[in-house]
């Protein structure tokens, strides 16, 4: 005699800002759910704990959902929240809503998003152009791409895996090191359990 059927299931990705909402034991983003085909995907993320119009677009293996899709076994969602000024972007109806970032100046801007949000930080990780990965490079392999003023005064450098951009210690450095720092500060006091990433003491400008 056939055991009963094992129940499907799906396993939802959420972004650094929305793990806030999830459980302890969901803080790491991820969470598998049982799924038979009925329940939508705006319901299974709303039982988890993350409320709707804080995300940003929805996407069921890679591809743009709705709300109203239906989860399958073995799929991936995730969930991103969209950070913006443009009330009307946020009207758009392909836009599963986001979040209005209060205030006009930059730092009251950021300490917006860290008190509503208190994501994780890994700063210099993310390629300021694609968002791709940062990783280690030999300078001998991306000096032909460099400045000669680039070339001669600087000798650490890094690279995006995804397009290729590349990234060292400029001089405005120790400006960006500072907001960076501040952030921490402001996450650490609201998370004290987070740890600062490796490498968050780097500064990369871009080429």
């Amino acid at each position: 005699m056939a055991g009963p059927k094992a129940e499907a299931e799906a396993e939802l990705r959420f972004a650094d800002e929305l793990r806030i909402f999830l459980v302890p034991r969901h803080r790491g983003g991820r969470a598998r759910v049982a799924c038979g085909g009925t329940s939508t995907l705006g319901h299974v993320i709303e039982s988890l704990g993350v409320p709707l119009p804080e995300t940003g677009d929805l996407r069921i293996d890679g591809e743009p959902v709705t709300a109203a899709s239906r989860l399958a076994g073995g799929q991936v969602a995730e969930g991103r929240v969209l950070l913006t000024q443009d009330r009307g972007l946020l009207r758009r109806r392909k836009l599963w809503m986001g979040a209005y970032v209060r205030g006009a100046d930059p730092d009251d801007q950021l300490d917006d998003v860290l008190d509503r949000f208190a994501p994780r930080l890994a700063p210099w990780t993310r390629c300021t152009a694609c968002n791709g990965m940062l990783a280690p490079a030999r300078k001998a392999d991306i000096e032909r791409m460099l400045l000669r003023g680039t070339r001669r005064t600087y000798h650490d450098f890094a690279r995006c895996a995804a397009c290729g951009r590349v990234y060292w210690r400029g001089a405005h450095g120790a400006r960006l090191a500072a907001i960076v720092d501040r952030a921490a500060r402001i996450v650490a006091d609201r998370l004290p359990q987070a740890a600062e990433p490796p490498g968050s003491r780097g500064t990369w400008s871009r080429s």
